[in-house]
């Protein structure tokens, strides 16, 4: 975990490097031969690039867009080089600064510290994937204690609190490389890949913002986990399970309308059979089909429902404050909506179009309201991991 910290770390000191000096980026479009044409130089130890245009802009660009472009080693002079080296050493405390609302237990970033690292995120998504996902056997190993100090009114939360502040790190970081391209690529967390989907470690937590973290993950992994999601869905006995097999299937149906036909004919399928089943609460299975079934079969314009995404106190419009809403970090999204669905599919086409950002509140002062009391995190972890 420490590694990947590290070498993300280093990947947005070198983009910062290279802005900070107009005069580098002159020189080295100048070292490669480059006037008119887009230069794409290929960072060393990271699985992407930069392109610098001839007005000298810079964009980061992913490996598939960088694989025709020129190695940075190759390509710089010894002096050019040692000079974007020094520049690197003195961006990496500046680099650290903007990562660290999101990797620091406890805080939580604004809009635009999000975004001061997402603009750059196509240097550091992978990392911050895997960065993000180790933090799973972080909060495995920390559930239990958790649960059990929950019930238990003798007791602080602070291990409850811990375990909620390791996910949302986990969600900054998922969140960071939700605009990923190549996500199937990524191994999945865990002992057991089987068991594994890329939004069960936000929707089992049973908090709307949490879930949406849950949605883009699913969403950026796209069709190639459509089967995984079926299986996991066949599977699985327990409601919870239930619900986010359907909801990561929905994700990526709404993201990928040309697959929407498909999820839907598995998903009918699958709620035909679920109901001869014994599952652990048979009328929330029932819901959570219901509604992911309503949502694939509305048409995109229809999709937005106004009431529920009142219920959860968020606004469309960029000048708000998204999907940061205090309700949002405290509603469950198993619960029925106002339109008698689960509110986590009535707003899970809001969820997708909004983007990253929006997931933060607009100022830094408004962080506050979204702060959990030691009681509303107990509760939160008794609705998400029941003493039985």
């Amino acid at each position: 975990m420490s590694l990947d910290l590290t070498r993300m770390v280093d990947a947005l000191a070198i983009g910062l490097a290279i802005e900070i000096d107009p005069t580098v980026v002159e020189n080295i479009r100048a070292a490669a031969g480059r006037h008119e044409q887009p230069l794409i130089m290929k960072l060393p130890n990271a699985t992407a690039g930069i392109e610098i245009q001839p007005s000298g802009r810079l964009r980061p660009v992913r490996m598939y867009d960088a694989a025709n472009g020129e190695d940075m080693d190759a390509l710089l002079p010894a002096d050019l080089m040692r000079q974007v080296q020094l520049l690197t050493v003195k961006s990496r405390d500046h680099a650290a600064e903007l990562l660290a609302p999101m990797i620091t237990p406890g805080a939580y970033p604004s809009r635009s510290e999000f975004q001061s690292v997402f603009r750059w995120s196509a240097l550091v998504e992978g990392l911050s994937y895997a960065l993000g996902a180790g933090l799973l056997a972080s909060l495995d190993q920390l559930r239990e204690p958790a649960r059990v100090e929950a019930y238990d009114d003798l007791y602080s939360s602070k291990v409850v609190q811990r375990y909620y502040e390791i996910s949302h790190i986990m969600a900054h970081l998922t969140l960071m490389s939700s605009d990923a391209t190549a996500m199937p690529e990524m191994a999945a967390p865990g002992a057991c890949q089987e068991e594994w989907t890329p939004s069960l470690g936000f929707t089992r937590e049973r908090t709307v913002w949490l879930a949406a973290a849950g949605a883009k993950s699913a969403a950026a992994f796209g069709p190639a986990m459509i089967e995984s999601y079926v299986r996991a869905l066949g599977a699985s006995r327990h409601a919870i399970r239930i619900f986010d097999a359907l909801f990561g299937l929905a994700a990526i149906a709404l993201r990928h309308e040309d697959v929407r036909e498909r999820v839907l004919r598995a998903v009918i399928s699958h709620a035909e059979i679920s109901a001869r089943q014994l599952v652990d609460d048979v009328a929330a299975a029932a819901l959570a089909y219901r509604s992911a079934i309503d949502i694939l079969k509305c048409p995109p314009r229809d999709r937005q429902v106004t009431a529920a995404l009142a219920r959860v106190g968020w606004k469309g419009d960029n000048e708000g404050d998204g999907l940061a809403s205090p309700e949002a970090f405290r509603l469950d999204p198993m619960e029925v909506g106002p339109d008698g669905k689960m509110l986590g599919f009535s707003v899970l086409p809001s969820m997708l179009s909004a983007s990253p950002g929006q997931h933060y509140p607009r100022s830094k002062s408004r962080v506050f309201r979204l702060k959990l009391s030691e009681k509303e995190l107990s509760r939160i972890m008794r609705r998400a991991w029941p003493s039985s």
